[in-house]
């Protein structure tokens, strides 16, 4: 067993520590500990049993320590303190652990006491009484190995240890307890940890590894340490084949990669997610609500504004392993089912092509420049009720397919969306501004109230879909195809502001679409009849929305025309896109999940 005692003087280096060995089964005196020579410069001197040392005869003691060791009570020790000197003892006998800190004086300086155990010192020792003594005693266990180890009593108490180049092979270590421990480099292999408890821990390269049964574990409010590095050389938190089913991460803070792993029914509410990866893991009834997926940022400009390139981040993903061989009764179509991401901030992050994602809730999830491509929503919720709906601003879900799900005042505003797919779906008040579209279909879905202004519309298929109020100002509407016959419109908006002012009837819109007449045609004309902007009075939009009915008058069907007559015709579709340029290169400002370059340094308990 390594013992050391360092002294730290107030607006100086610590000291080189004082080191001595003695073995772990040894019981008696360890040493004595002196601080000698002026208050302002003092000095220390550790006397272990076996050497003795001479202090210079003109030297003053304001401190003396003697320490005891056994390995049933741990450390002993009594003191002696100069009337003029004061410490953090609060008496002349107690009990010290490995870490104590002794302040001497007004904070002038500081004795700072460790112990450290290898494998040699487990020697013939009962390993779990071993380990139970070295987290009582605040003893580090350094380069050891446990085999096949099994806890008699289920619950065995490992809080508050320090464990590092550990390793657990084939291990029994059901309802274990780790809470407020400081683990390194410790790898868990093909153990059972069922109920084990990290929670309050900071785990720095752990690894747990065919842990099948890892089931109902806790990582509350745990901690890991990251750098681009780290991150790279897989140097993080690694969970490998293992079996996590209703584990608990609450508000830990984690930059980890999950791989082949069942997250059923694991809770990572309120959770930080730094560059988390997620390779193939089973989420069945997972929650992620209120959770983080920040991203790790490896730069900063010189004004200190964040770099949103791709080169220099390190996004959050879920989904398929790329360039893994399809393992044995695992298909490449992953499953989210009935998950919750409410509230949760998940910008930037990447999932996987042909995730399915199916009953799963994303109310007031913040998805913004996500990357969702060909992928299936099956009845997910996106629209809000208690919270704000969903945003998509600048997301990429081309070819992705979204099947009777609710999308009620989502904002896609910038979306691409090449090639997508509603079907049977509520988006009613949806934002679609500035959006590219081309090639997507809307079929049997609510489209009341939809904002298509500024919108690429170039090919979209819309059919059987109630368009009642829907905004398709300044669109580009080259070979759009709507079903006239099969599609449901009262009248349709065209104001730059979406107020609902002015609206046109559905012949003239369908005029519009076939090309037949233009919009500035049918707005000249209603101002010949005196309309400058149209009160709506009398429709009603057939859509609910946080389950009220819509009363806005910006989503009414028909309207009568004021008085006043329009100067020119410019409105109609030269109007430039102003509310939308105010927010285009400010897009993660209100829901930053961005990550700093690294995580706080390692603090290991002392």
């Amino acid at each position: 067993m390594k013992i050391s005692f360092s002294l730290k003087i107030k607006s100086q280096q610590n000291s080189d520590p004082e080191l001595f060995e003695v073995p772990y089964l040894y019981e008696g005196t360890l040493c004595n500990v002196i601080v000698y020579g002026s208050l302002n410069e003092p000095q220390i001197l550790v006397e272990s049993l076996e050497e003795k040392k001479q202090l210079p005869l003109t030297s003053k003691y304001w401190f003396f320590l003697r320490i005891s060791w056994s390995r049933v009570n741990g450390f002993k020790f009594c003191q002696y303190i100069d009337q003029e000197t004061k410490t953090s003892l609060r008496s002349t006998t107690g009990s010290l652990r490995g870490g104590d800190k002794i302040e001497i004086g007004n904070n002038l300086a500081t004795i700072i006491f460790k112990a450290e155990v290898n494998q040699e010192d487990l020697d013939t020792i009962e390993p779990t009484i071993f380990l139970e003594k070295c987290s009582e005693f605040g003893i580090r266990v350094v380069d050891t190995k446990f085999s096949n180890l099994k806890v008699v009593v289920d619950g065995l108490s490992c809080a508050n240890c320090q464990l590092v180049n550990v390793e657990f092979s084939e291990a029994q270590l059901q309802g274990v307890n780790f809470s407020n421990s400081f683990l390194k480099q410790v790898k868990f292999f093909n153990s059972n940890l069922n109920r084990a408890k990290f929670s309050n821990s900071q785990l720095i390269q752990v690894e747990f590894s065919q842990c099948n049964n890892l089931t109902k574990a806790t990582f509350d409010n745990c901690r890991t340490v990251y750098t681009k590095q780290k991150i790279e050389n897989d140097e993080i938190l690694i969970f490998d084949n293992c079996d996590l089913t209703a584990s608990s991460f609450k508000t830990a803070i984690l930059c980890s990669k999950f791989e082949d792993c069942n997250l059923s029914k694991t809770d990572f509410s309120s959770a930080q997610l730094v560059a988390c990866r997620f390779y193939d893991c089973e989420f069945s009834e997972t929650i992620f609500s209120d959770s983080q997926f920040k991203v790790f940022r490896t730069q900063v400009d010189k004004n200190k504004k964040q770099n949103d390139n791709n080169d220099e981040l390190i996004n959050c993903y879920i989904g398929v392993k790329l360039d893994s061989p399809i393992k044995e009764g695992k298909t490449h179509n992953p499953t989210i089912s009935k998950c919750q991401f409410n509230g949760a901030l998940m910008n930037l992050i990447d999932i996987s092509e042909n995730t399915i994602i199916e009953e799963s809730n994303f109310e007031g999830t913040s998805l913004r420049k996500s990357k969702i491509r060909n992928c299936k929503f099956v009845k997910t919720n996106f629209a809000g009720k208690v919270m704000k709906s969903a945003d998509l601003l600048s997301a990429d879900i081309s070819g992705s397919e979204f099947e009777d799900c609710s999308l009620n005042e989502v904002n896609l505003s910038q979306v691409k969306m090449i090639d997508a797919k509603f079907n049977n779906s509520e988006l009613v008040r949806a934002t679609f501004c500035n959006g590219n579209l081309r090639g997507s279909k809307f079929l049997n879905s609510n489209l009341t109230g939809v904002d298509f202004r500024y919108a690429d519309l170039t090919l979209l298929k819309i059919d059987k879909c109630i368009l009642n109020c829907a905004n398709f100002f300044q669109t580009q509407r080259g070979g759009i195809k709507l079903n006239e016959n099969n599609c449901t419109i009262s009248c349709i908006d065209w104001n730059p502001k979406r107020d609902g002012e002015i609206q046109i009837s559905a012949e003239d819109f369908l005029k519009i679409i076939k090309g037949e007449k233009s919009a500035i045609a049918v707005i000249t004309n209603l101002s010949k009849e005196g309309a400058s902007y149209i009160f709506n009075t009398y429709a009603n939009a057939n859509a609910k929305s946080a389950g009220e009915d819509f009363n806005d008058s910006s989503i009414n069907t028909q309207g009568e025309v004021s008085d006043s007559s329009f100067a020119t015709g410019n409105i109609i579709e030269t109007d430039s896109n102003e509310e939308l340029e105010q927010n285009k290169d400010n897009t993660l400002d209100n829901n930053e999940t961005q990550s700093n370059d690294s995580s706080d340094e390692e603090n290991e308990e002392t």
